[in-house]
């Protein structure tokens, strides 16, 4: 990088260029005070490891890409608030999207998401992080807890069997939600 204001940098748009199959090293080497990267509209699958180098950034926007697993150096980038990963070849929301503890704002339409079940993922971020919660500790408990969860529609968990309870679930709390009918 040749231009002599790179490490004052805070912002950097990459908006519809051709980088990929990831974004260069060189961006966490010589720009450490990056707190927003658009990175959108490239041909992105993954991230760097040196990214976790970025300590400031706080806004992460990789929509329109090439995508097809969650980059792992991403679950290291704790002080994220903002992450946008639209319109990708996405299947999922693993578990480990809670360690961004501090994202307010996360949007991921657009891609082919099967788990968690639609009825999760139409709630708002805290619901999603409390029904992941619950998938960890469910491996070890006999009961479904979902009380709370502002369903609408009775969850048809036997569709997705990444769930622990899909071959067997003794109890089912659905207390406190919005539900009108049981299938």
């Amino acid at each position: 990088f040749a231009y002599k204001g790179a490490s004052a940098l805070t912002r950097l748009s990459l908006y519809e260029n051709r980088f990929g199959p990831s974004l260069p090293d060189e961006i966490s080497l010589y720009m450490p005070r990056l707190e927003v990267i658009d990175g959108t509209r490239n041909r992105l699958a993954t991230l760097p490891e040196s990214f976790t180098r970025l300590v400031n950034l706080r806004a992460l926007l990789l929509n329109e890409n090439q995508f097809k697993a969650w980059p792992p150096v991403l679950w290291d980038l704790t002080q994220i608030e903002t992450l946008a990963i639209e319109d990708n070849h996405l299947e999922g929301i693993p578990g480990e999207i809670m360690r961004l503890k501090r994202m307010d704002t996360f949007k991921y339409a657009g891609n082919d998401i099967k788990f968690p079940p639609r009825e999760i993922q139409m709630q708002d971020l805290p619901i999603m992080y409390k029904f992941l919660v619950f998938l960890e500790k469910a491996g070890s408990s006999k009961a479904a807890e979902l009380k709370s969860f502002g369903l609408e529609d009775f969850p048809e968990f036997w569709v997705y069997r990444e769930s622990p309870w899909y071959h067997w679930m003794p109890i089912l709390n659905l207390k406190d939600n919005s539900l009108r009918a049981i299938p």
